[in-house]
């Protein structure tokens, strides 16, 4: 029999709303959660807008572990936390920690306490160091602090691949429960490099957007640079028979996931044909959409000599940023609203976003794709029995 696998939890926190329900409010009212950085001087940092989350309470992560922890592993405890309560899964009956994982993709780790820690160092003097900046800094901590604090033992893995670290967690949760390794995953992507250090850093890449204005272009010849975003998006992807057996919510479904190097039109076609999907089955398409000129152009031929024309082109990250390894999970996540909703973002190639409803959602393309070529296609449908 094949495995199927159900999303059946949802968890976020954004620079729209830390719980789902204000995320879609301010999602589907267009707000735009890009703003001038006032957390530090940007006056000699050409980094001077970015997406960003300015009301997150941190008292929803006990003292004990808050001092331990950097921002990024609080954001991804507190989204992942979100997605489990919705989930429901550690309440059933047949709940087993060693057949459940958490997959957790992370681009560049913890900049905030890094950046305190320097300060500490070469100013206060080595004894004033937080001695738990040595576990708190590095991108593996937020799946490692996830799995301590809910006791979760099975197969975990985290990812770090640039834009595409949370692609890459969801396409081997997804085969991690395919293969028979797990019945659960809490899997997503986590970012917070709105910092000074951070921001100079990724700005080396010549690929960031340095006006400030707090706008987020892409595709259509109209990228303007990445924005950077910061938050956490987490889902729970479970085996449909386990989450069946507990009578759990189901969003929607993963029927696939591939990735390559080089040809991104290649990795999408196997993904369809392995699928037997056209596509013409396609309803909507969430791409990379990172607002650099020479990723956009690729996924444009894409659009404008693959796609349907019927399929609608959604570009959410234009709202909030992009997030890099929390992007292509907020992307999916985004999708399982889209179903539930019959609701869309549409891209109007004009520098607009509209919302419009329609009659049904029911096949999503995701895409990814990294600065040195990676790609990654994730294929979304709304569940059927």
């Amino acid at each position: 029999m094949t495995t199927r696998v159900v999303i059946t939890g949802r968890g976020i926190v954004n620079p729209l709303g830390n719980k789902i329900s204000k995320f879609k409010h301010n999602l589907y009212s267009l707000q735009n959660g890009i703003k001038k950085i006032e957390r530090y001087d940007t006056s000699k940092n050409r980094i001077k807008v970015a997406g960003i989350i300015d009301n997150f309470d941190e008292s929803v992560i006990s003292r004990r572990v808050n001092h331990k922890i950097d921002t990024f592993i609080r954001y991804a405890v507190y989204a992942a936390q979100q997605a489990m309560e919705d989930s429901g899964f550690k309440e059933c009956s047949n709940y087993n920690s060693y057949r459940t994982g958490v997959f957790v993709g992370n681009n560049s780790g913890g900049w905030d306490i890094s950046e305190r820690g320097f300060k500490e160092l070469y100013i206060d003097g080595a004894e004033f160091v937080n001695p738990w900046q040595a576990t708190a800094w590095f991108p593996a901590a937020a799946q490692g602090y996830i799995t301590i604090l809910n006791k979760i033992h099975g197969y975990s893995k985290s990812f770090v691949a640039d834009r595409a670290s949370g692609a890459m967690s969801l396409k081997f949760a997804y085969e991690s429960i395919k293969s028979g390794f797990n019945d659960v995953v809490v899997c997503g992507g986590t970012e917070a490099p709105i910092t000074k250090l951070a921001t100079v850093c990724y700005s080396q890449t010549k690929d960031l957007y340095e006006s400030e204005e707090a706008v987020y272009y892409s595709l259509y010849n109209r990228g303007n640079g990445i924005v950077l975003g910061e938050g956490s998006s987490f889902l729970v992807l479970e085996e449909l028979e386990h989450a069946l057996s507990r009578g759990a919510k189901i969003y929607g479904e993963i029927v696939g996931s591939k990735s390559n190097r080089g040809d991104y039109i290649k990795c999408m076609d196997k993904l369809m044909s392995g699928l037997e999907l056209t596509y013409s089955n396609l309803d909507v398409f969430l791409p990379e959409a990172c607002g650099v000129y020479e990723c956009d152009k690729i996924e444009d031929r894409f659009i404008d000599d693959v796609l349907s024309d019927n399929t609608i082109i959604s570009t959410p990250k234009q709202l909030f940023g992009h997030q890099y390894g929390a992007s292509t999970v907020t992307d999916v996540l985004i999708g399982t609203m889209y179903i539930e909703d019959s609701i869309c973002i549409v891209d109007t190639r004009n520098n607009n976003m509209r919302v419009s409803s329609v009659d049904e959602v029911d096949t999503i393309l995701v895409s990814s794709r990294t600065r040195e070529g990676i790609n990654v296609g994730t294929l979304l449908k709304k569940y059927r029995s």
